[in-house]
């Protein structure tokens, strides 16, 4: 405990030591243009920052403090100044932000007046001040008032300008993204957390099962194993993610890239999966030789690996040159580790993964038709030997496509839906037992519980048999002998 105490005042002294200013680094604006007067005060565009109100800087925060090293510079406290009205585009997108200079705002009074945000009454705040935000809608009757100091009036509770942002200043078109409670944010993220260190070591227990035991690493076992590993790799990633919330940019860049590719990954892993029970069930099932095996994992490989590469590239690409605007960018390393707009996260997240569990849903239900069509004409006993095991991959295949596919359809209508907050725990729920549930469905089955049984405790069961059959025998003989007598 106390340990705890001193680190956290460290931590405390090391965040106030950063600058003395009065006013937090989101209120800040970059005045490095201006000059100083004798006076020791700092001008900008004709406002004056007094001495105590700017200082030097050699780093940057975004939303969610993270510190950026850049070019030291001059921040004044703009906000103590006067009132501030914050927009949610970056520093350089001011255009297509900020497409008129006219804002409807009411007045203590309540009185609906028109101002100009370009004048000298108000400054302009740029960038999301929070890490989750959600989008208000006049559709789903929710109203909302700008009020003249800069803040938001919704269902009587006032936002300041910390609290939410605006993407759009034509009134009866502006886009309004509000914070989510800190409290309930801090929730959600334990609640992550502990889903995560839950289904982690299932997953790596599923792994190295189905690698220990020889009768398991055929091709379906090994596709099992590629799609439990990108999924140990993703959750760990997003528990990186969680707990250390203050990466630096470029280190959270390239974690953002790669949770991106471990999704992908993963579903093409369950895609893989569901055409080979559908390949088998179209053309049988035949004794292949190690060689054959070999060959088609290493075809699974190629596919299953390179089009999520080939995609995380494209997208790398696409924000790295940034040859869209930037709500169609990817913006790997915004809000947790992707950009926050729903056009964005649909283009290049949701649609992909879409397509992936449309198809196979087509390739199940072809299976089941067919699995049902084949009941019927198999009659010796090879024959339905094969079919069973027909019959128990594809129950395997059809429970993990349920499970993946119903997380993420969770996950679609809790974003689509983001101001039903109960939305987003039951997705918790589900990314909670994900990897549990994969334990239960992989692991705890009948068959593989005997194998593990076989390889890891054969010798046991060896010698019980073993001592069985010696007590038989010594029983035998005692018989013998009484009858003899």
């Amino acid at each position: 405990m106390l340990s705890n105490l001193i680190i956290l005042t460290i931590i405390f002294a090391i965040r106030t030591a950063d600058s003395n200013l009065p006013c937090k680094f989101i209120e800040t604006i970059n005045i490095t243009d201006g000059f100083k007067d004798s006076n020791d005060h700092f001008i900008y565009k004709s406002e004056i920052f007094p001495l105590g109100t700017y200082d030097e800087f050699d780093y940057i925060e975004d939303y969610a403090y993270v510190k950026i090293s850049v070019n030291p510079h001059i921040r004044g406290c703009v906000c103590k100044q006067k009132q501030c009205l914050r927009f949610c585009c970056l520093e350089n997108d001011t255009e297509n932000c900020l497409q008129s200079n006219e804002l409807n705002v009411f007045n203590e009074d309540n009185e609906e007046e028109t101002i100009n945000i370009s004048d000298n009454k108000y400054s302009i705040l740029l960038g999301r001040s929070c890490k989750d935000m959600y989008e208000l809608e006049r559709d789903a009757g929710e109203e909302w008032k700008f009020l003249n100091n800069g803040s938001l009036l919704l269902d009587d509770n006032v936002f300041d300008h910390n609290e939410f942002c605006v993407e759009k200043t034509d009134d009866s078109n502006a886009i309004v993204y509000v914070c989510f409670p800190e409290q309930e944010q801090d929730f959600r993220d334990i609640i992550h957390s502990i889903g995560f260190f839950i289904s982690i070591p299932f997953l790596i227990i599923t792994f190295l099962i189905y690698a220990s035991i020889p009768e398991l690493r055929n091709l379906h076992g090994k596709c099992l194993m590629c799609y439990t590993f990108s999924l140990t790799v993703f959750y760990s990633l997003m528990l990186k993610l969680n707990i250390f919330k203050h990466l630096e940019l470029r280190n959270g860049i390239m974690t953002a890239v790669l949770i991106y590719f471990t999704i992908f990954l993963s579903f093409f892993w369950v895609n893989i999966m569901c055409y080979d029970i559908w390949r088998i069930a179209r053309n049988g099932i035949a004794k292949r030789s190690q060689v054959e095996g070999q060959k088609m994992f290493i075809i699974y490989c190629i596919y299953a690996i390179g089009i999520p590469l080939l995609m995380t590239i494209t997208a790398v690409l696409i924000n790295h040159h940034q040859l869209f605007h930037h709500e169609y960018l990817p913006m790997f390393g915004e809000n947790d580790w992707m950009h926050h707009e729903l056009k964005a996260q649909a283009i290049y997240l949701y649609i992909p993964i879409g397509i992936i569990i449309i198809i196979n849903i087509m390739l199940f239900l072809d299976t089941a038709r067919k699995i049902w069509q084949v009941q019927s004409t198999m009659s010796d006993e090879s024959s339905t030997k094969g079919h069973g095991i027909l019959r128990r991959r594809f129950s395997v295949y059809l429970r993990l496509f349920i499970i993946m596919g119903l997380m993420w359809s969770m996950e679609l209508i809790s974003f689509v839906y983001q101001k039903i907050h109960i939305l987003f725990y039951i997705t918790d729920f589900f990314n909670c037992a994900q990897g549990f549930v994969i334990f239960l469905v992989c692991v705890c089955d009948k068959r593989t519980r005997k194998l593990f049984r076989k390889r890891f405790f054969a010798s046991t069961t060896t010698k019980d048999e073993s001592l069985t059959s010696a007590i038989g025998t010594y029983d035998e003989t005692l018989k013998m002998t009484a009858l003899k007598i």
